[in-house]
């Protein structure tokens, strides 16, 4: 009996520390895992100039369909993803305020196959449009899938986004009487939208 336990001890005491040898490769593991996630947050300067104009919707070609002020931010995981949420609210004319919020998906080749700090860049966003008379008071929205192509430049703790984007469909309805909802596909190059954003990237991989 007395050699089976200084066997079972042995034993015990070497399961043990093989356990306590494995436990910081796994937190060293864990704590890279974390260290990939980066997060940045910032804005459309271009959306700024639609409250001094009154031809906002032509502008908002160059804005990338914001107005007023645009925010964005999102969480960079997995090296070169991107999960990413906008929200914009201003005049997009004298009489209609544009209120819309975003979300969407966005890939980075270059920094996935490179090890490039951002680069080409591609994406999917779904964006909701609310526009509201402020005259008549009536409302139309609209659910509008996008894709969307640029390059993102990277100065130290900055990051700089020029993309286009298509608006390929769109589904929209509204409060006014007698209309009903209408589903509409866009032919490319129509619809064609240009966004330029700077934003604060923090968190960053060490």
């Amino acid at each position: 009996m007395v050699i089976k336990r200084i066997i079972l001890s042995i034993l015990l005491i070497g399961c043990l520390s093989h356990l306590s040898a494995n436990e910081p490769d796994s937190v060293i593991v864990s704590k890279q895992e974390k260290s990939n996630l980066t997060f940045y947050a910032g804005i459309n300067p271009m959306a700024l100039t639609t409250f001094f104009t009154p031809y906002a919707t032509f502008f908002g070609v160059f804005s990338g369909q914001e107005f007023g002020i645009a925010l964005y931010g999102g969480m960079n995981f997995t090296k070169a993803h991107s999960l990413e949420m906008r929200l914009s609210t201003g005049p997009a004319d004298a009489i209609t305020w544009n209120t819309q919020l975003q979300l969407g998906y966005i890939w980075y080749p270059l920094e996935q196959f490179k090890d490039w700090n951002g680069g080409l860049c591609v994406g999917f966003m779904v964006r909701q449009f609310f526009w509201h008379n402020q005259i008549t008071n009536y409302d139309i929205f609209s659910f509008t899938p996008e894709l969307s192509l640029g390059w993102r430049f990277n100065v130290k703790s900055l990051a700089f986004d020029l993309r286009g984007g298509w608006d390929f469909a769109s589904v929209s309805w509204a409060n006014m009487p007698h209309t009903k909802t209408g589903i509409n596909w866009t032919p490319f190059p129509y619809n064609l939208t240009f966004t330029f954003g700077m934003a604060w990237v923090f968190n960053s991989k060490k």
